[in-house]
């Protein structure tokens, strides 16, 4: 994200606040650049570019695929402005650690320190103690420049979705300021000992690009969110600085006739298309960063290298709106998505409208603009007491990562909700009850997840042997199955795969650890095919997205796909095939739905009921073409929607604690409601098991 410098001309006045005239605030802003050569507006309309990209993205996904690669370009712009000033007050031999680090925290905290209580305050009104806890150790991450790390940790399929996470933007701001914590130190290093800035800014940014290489198949998630991964798109920033700094600080001499010879016409146009080419091409399913990021990383690049006289910068990067939205592409960047987060908890019924999505854009440019006239201002280009605003700034960020910390020890401050006992009981989140469901579906044995394919021992010899088969939607249904054998004597066979509908021919070639789904699926088809189960039970995620089963648009699910799974199955020799259709898949977490329904919707704060209708619409739709699919096809349909459901809407739960909510999110089976599905189903599943 943009926390690098504002840099302002130093002759006249920019055009944008013509109508301020405020000729000191100029001056100042040119003192704090460290006399800076020259100012460019066509990089903050290059910022500008950025910030629309990532605030279109998160707001207009559907017709903003790539915008998330704005981050990439901002790392860019960053590293080549304070890298340069750092260049060039080492060349000079005016560093100072304490005033850059004291210029950092002007320029950082002052709008963070804002968006952190912001969101802070909201929770405290707003969010269920178990979210609240977990927004006051994301507000302790973000204080301490360390959500990366939080965010790499927590990160996993049955992780919350990102918008469950108001504070899930400042992962970027993360990386960058331990970019801006260690590396000035090594470049003061080189420079005391003659090993040359730029040789080594460009042996660390190649090793940083290598192991973004080797890992992203590995570890993508980890790629993502790792400095060590991230930093070569600053350094290449930082190498662009080089060049343009003293002599001992120049960059490698081989690199500068390549850049001399390359017009700046050329590279300016190219860098452009390079960087439009990346919001088009890419989206989110593919591993990231990875060679990708070259697209966006490299167009930004040359768009720096090509300098503020190239055609299309002087006349297009350097338009007076994009320059205006470059300077407050800081706060804009931190505004936006906690706004659009928490706007996604006040309406949990799926994605937001077009109105809503624009209406929170346009509250997150006002309080931008609001943020950076009446707080950033003041605070960055004073002319008097910077010293005790960087202490008092220091005290207020200290104070805030402490608020964090406490609602985090302090599991949310539950006493907020004295008088919300039942619903609290019934709401609450169970992280040691999650994990013991990871257990249950054998998750890491017989239920894989990532790129793993092998299954340990996921067969009992007991008969008739029913073979489980699916995604992990099919893994929840697993306890319920463990449940039956206590009544119906047969054997299970668990081969589950995260994100693989047992579909043979799937592949998601948008996701780099899900190609191995033809593989699995083909492996398993080869057990089915030497067990030869009197029973083959086919059950995943049929509305997912991911899969594109279903077009929710024509309300249209794509049965063919799975008739060569089960011809396959059929000429394998297995008995029945019995095809379990979608279970009810909520708009938003179950929890959060029962809660948002207590405190908001219902002025009479009355117990949610025992059925509601927050559940997407293709379950009716889907439910009838498995029906007519089944029975073209001979083999069994058996509808989840039929147990779950009726004219007054579908089960919320089965108890009155959050164990007996029927999903754990928002559509996989908690252990009680698979056990409620199955018991209600096992006479048509077993029909002829011995009691």
């Amino acid at each position: 994200m943009s926390v690098a410098l504002l840099l302002i001309p130093q002759h006249g006045i920019f055009p944008v606040f013509e109508m301020t005239k405020d000729r000191s605030f100029f001056a100042e802003h040119v003192r704090e650049t460290l006399n800076h050569p020259r100012y460019r507006a066509d990089i903050d309309g290059l910022r500008a570019l950025a910030v629309l990209a990532v605030v279109g993205f998160h707001s207009f996904p559907e017709w903003i695929k790539g915008g998330f690669v704005g981050v990439d370009v901002f790392f860019v712009i960053s590293g080549y402005l304070i890298s340069g000033m750092i260049f060039e007050s080492l060349d000079r031999g005016t560093f100072s650690f304490v005033k850059f680090y004291a210029r950092r925290i002007r320029r950082i905290f002052p709008a963070l320190i804002l968006v952190l209580l912001t969101g802070w305050i909201f929770g405290w009104m707003y969010l269920l103690p178990a979210d609240f806890r977990q927004l006051g150790k994301h507000m302790l991450g973000g204080a301490g420049f360390a959500a990366n790390f939080m965010f790499w940790k927590e990160a996993g399929y049955f992780d919350q979705v990102a918008a469950a996470k108001p504070l899930l933007h400042l992962w970027s701001l993360g990386i960058e300021e331990q970019f801006y914590i260690s590396m000035p130190f090594l470049w003061y290093l080189a420079w005391r000992f003659h090993f040359g800035l730029g040789r080594l800014t460009l042996l660390l940014g190649a090793v940083s690009f290598a192991l973004n290489l080797a890992l992203i198949h590995h570890d993508p998630v980890g790629v993502f969110y790792s400095p060590l991964t991230r930093i070569w798109e600053i350094l290449l920033g930082s190498l662009l600085a080089s060049f343009a700094a003293g002599r001992g600080m120049a960059a490698p001499t081989r690199l500068k006739p390549w850049n001399a010879a390359i017009p700046d016409n050329l590279k300016s146009l190219t860098g452009l298309l390079l960087v439009v080419m990346s919001v088009l091409l890419i989206h989110k399913q593919q591993a990231f960063p990875g060679w990708r990021a070259l697209l966006p990383v490299l167009g930004t690049a040359l768009l720096v290298a090509a300098g503020p006289h190239a055609l299309l910068n002087r006349r297009v990067l350097a338009n007076r709106l994009l320059v205006w939205l470059g300077l407050i592409s800081y706060p804009l960047y931190l505004w936006h998505w906690l706004l659009l987060s928490l706007t996604s908890r006040y309406f949990p019924e799926g994605e937001l409208d077009l109105e809503i999505r624009g209406a929170v854009v346009l509250l997150s440019i006002v309080l931008a603009v609001l943020t950076y006239l009446l707080i950033e201002r003041p605070v960055r280009f004073a002319r008097r007491g910077k010293r005790w605003k960087t202490m008092l700034l220091c005290l207020a960020m200290l104070s805030t990562a402490t608020v964090g910390l406490a609602t985090w020890q302090h599991d949310g401050f539950k006493s907020r909700f004295r008088f919300d006992q039942a619903i609290l009981k019934l709401t609450a989140k169970d992280e040691p009850f999650r994990e013991k469901w990871l257990a249950q579906i054998r998750e890491g044995t017989c239920h894989l997840d990532g790129e793993a394919t092998r299954f340990d021992d996921c067969v009992e010899s007991r008969r008739p042997l029913l073979f489980l088969w699916g995604d992990s939607h099919a893994a929840a249904l697993y306890p319920g199955l463990r449940n039956l054998q206590q009544r119906k004597s047969f054997g299970i066979a668990q081969f589950t795969l995260g994100t693989c509908p047992p579909i043979l021919e799937f592949i998601d070639r948008d996701v780099e650890g899900r190609k191995n789904c033809p593989e699995v699926n083909q492996n398993i088809l080869d057990t089915v095919r030497s067990l030869k189960p009197e029973i083959v039970m086919l059950h995943a995620h049929w509305e997912s997205p991911a899969y594109a089963l279903y077009d929710p648009q024509a309300k249209q699910f794509d049965v063919a796909r799975l008739k060569k799974t089960i011809e396959a199955i059929q000429a394998a020799g297995a008995g029945r095939v019995v095809l379990i259709g979608p279970v009810p898949s909520w708009k938003w977490y179950l929890n959060d739905i029962l809660f948002i329904y207590y405190r908001w919707d219902d002025p009479g704060h009355e117990f949610p009921p025992l059925r509601m209708n927050e559940v997407h619409g293709g379950l009716k739709d889907i439910d009838a073409s498995m029906r007519r699919f089944a029975s073209d096809m001979h083999i069994e349909f058996i509808s989840a929607a039929d147990v779950f459901c009726n004219d007054e809407g579908c089960l919320t739960r089965l108890g009155d604690d959050y164990v007996s909510l029927t999903t754990l999110d928002m559509s996989h089976l908690t252990p009680l409601a698979a056990q409620y599905l199955i018991d209600r189903i096992a006479s048509r599943l077993l029909p002829s098991a011995n009691h």
